[in-house]
């Protein structure tokens, strides 16, 4: 419990506190956590990572593949054409689920 309080001291704001998969997660990223703040990309980003990396490491789970929080919003302002390197080294085929965080506003789906 120790450990998560101070995680969720506000101050430094800007110290790493985890860094992984290219993401590092700030003080100020946790205290979207909390209460009712609201839900920043790189906490949903982080998450998803997370998601990914379980199906890779555990048999029973669907194997997993995540777009970034900046999909959506890209495909939508700009289209397919400009998403289609997003995904040249990926065969999006072999997963058995695929995930597009969407922000609609007020709430992630």
């Amino acid at each position: 419990m120790r450990i998560i309080s101070n995680a969720l001291h506000p101050h430094p704001h800007d110290e790493v506190l985890s860094s992984s998969f290219d993401i590092n997660i700030t003080r100020r990223d946790l205290q979207t956590l909390k209460g009712l703040n609201w839900l920043n990309d790189e906490v949903v980003n982080f998450y998803m990572s997370l998601i990914c990396e379980r199906s890779k490491a555990k048999d029973n789970y669907m194997r997993t593949y995540a777009f970034t929080t900046f999909f959506y919003p890209k495909l939508i302002k700009d289209g397919y054409s400009s998403l289609r390197r997003w995904t040249r080294k990926v065969d999006i085929f072999s997963y058995d689920l695929l995930i597009v965080p969407v922000h609609l506003g007020m709430h992630w789906t």
